[in-house]
């Protein structure tokens, strides 16, 4: 736990920087499945995010809901797992 506003403000500057590069990353994918269409690219990544952020807010409400707070951590490693091994399966 951070005790000083100074420590808050330096771990909030690498929590930013991290998301800019996590962002940037995700932006340049895009931008590479639609060569010659840059704008449209960085429009659908950034679009998609916020219906993801939407989505990802409204189930977690309602697991939060149903069960408690700790089971939308439960549910999002099983999901997490779930994906893994469909996305390794052959």
């Amino acid at each position: 736990m951070a005790h000083s506003p100074v420590i808050l403000l330096g771990l909030q500057l690498l929590n930013a920087i991290f998301i800019g590069i996590l962002g940037g990353i995700g932006m340049l994918y895009f931008q590479d499945l639609m060569p010659g269409q840059a704008g449209s690219a960085t429009t659908l990544y950034t679009n998609t995010s916020r219906v993801g952020w939407i989505i990802a807010g409204s189930v977690a409400g309602i697991v939060a809901e149903i069960w408690n707070y700790h089971a939308v951590f439960w549910f999002c490693d099983g999901d997490d797992y779930r994906h893994s091994v469909l996305l390794t399966a052959d």
